[in-house]
């Protein structure tokens, strides 16, 4: 009886990290002390929120890849609904919020130089795809994240597509900070 209540927990131990195989990890995030989904009623006042996507890990176009990544992410933000865009309209561009996608991120690049325009990239690894995403006002870092995941194929991938709508709630949480006792909150 033993044997085989073990025998089932390391099968279903097993097929748990199996499952886990394709998944992306979030493997650092950053939340401003100031954040509070509000920010995002905001955004929606600009009609969307400019997004600058630097990078194609993928062998396909940067324009249909630029497309697969605001398609999901704007379906995956919580709170009032709104477009991800590479192409802002006039409201848009005056808007101070915008958001940063880079694939293969310097690895000293900080998340306020991305706010500021800095999008340096470092060199790809092979089997893997690595981003930071960054959520701005200005200059100003209001969440960011890094995340990696085996490489797929095509940024349709629905390990792709589940991955980044994961990080786009975790850049852009539906509740607000709770900042630790030094004000921001970051976990590494």
């Amino acid at each position: 009886m033993v044997f085989a209540v073990r025998f089932i927990l390391v099968l279903g131990l097993t097929a748990v990290v199996a499952g886990c195989a394709g998944t992306a990890v979030i493997t650092s995030e950053y939340l401003a002390s100031t954040y509070h989904p509000r920010f995002l009623n905001s955004v929606a006042k600009y009609g969307a929120l400019r997004t600058q996507i630097v990078g194609n890990p993928f062998d396909a176009p940067k324009q249909e890849v630029d497309a697969a990544i605001t398609r999901v992410m704007s379906r995956a933000h919580p709170g009032p609904q709104f477009p991800l865009v590479t192409s802002p309209d006039e409201q848009a561009k005056r808007s101070p919020y915008h958001v940063v996608v880079l694939f293969d991120p310097a690895s000293y690049l900080a998340r306020n130089q991305v706010c500021a325009g800095d999008t340096r990239q470092g060199q790809p690894v092979a089997g893997r795809i690595r981003m930071l995403m960054v959520f701005c006002t200005g200059s100003y870092a209001i969440s960011s994240l890094v995340a990696q995941l085996p490489s797929v194929a095509s940024p349709d991938d629905s390990r792709f597509a589940a991955a980044l709508g994961q990080a786009t709630i975790t850049l852009m949480p539906p509740t607000p900070a709770e900042p630790d006792a030094a004000g921001d909150l970051e976990i590494s």
